[in-house]
């Protein structure tokens, strides 16, 4: 499994229930898993990784060394908790980040999915396709 032998495997996960706090303890967590969910996509796949902001720039290494750093395709904001919740500098986080990486950008299916008829008065038409106007 991506180079991680049984014993391996149990002292990482030995080490990670820990609550141990290092960046190189959630790193040596994560490489395998998303190794293997690279070998698991097809040529032209996708895939969808949500993350806080803590390991954000952490993940954001690891994928461009799993996936390549050609095969990046998107870093997106998504809204978790509208009302935020204050941190210790009254700062309220809202969102957790999307990172997007393409097994091989160069065929990946992108921006194809079907309306359903009874939903297309909702979206709206331009020369890069169909968009659906978010709350203002």
């Amino acid at each position: 499994m991506a180079g991680v032998d049984e014993d391996k495997a149990r002292r990482i996960l030995k080490f990670t229930q820990s609550k141990s706090n290092s960046h190189s303890a959630w790193l040596t967590f994560m490489y395998p898993r998303l190794y293997i969910a690279k070998q698991l996509l097809k040529e032209d796949g996708v895939i969808f990784v949500s993350i806080d902001d803590n390991e954000v720039a952490q993940l954001r290494l690891l994928m461009d060394e799993v996936f390549g750093e050609d095969n990046f395709v998107a870093q997106l904001p998504t809204v978790m908790n509208l009302k935020g919740n204050n941190d210790e500098f009254g700062f309220s986080g809202t969102h957790e980040i999307t990172l997007v990486y393409a097994k091989q950008k160069s065929i990946a299916i992108l921006n194809q999915f079907s309306i359903d008829e009874d939903e297309m008065e909702d979206w709206s038409e331009d020369k890069k396709g169909f968009y659906k106007q978010g709350a203002i």
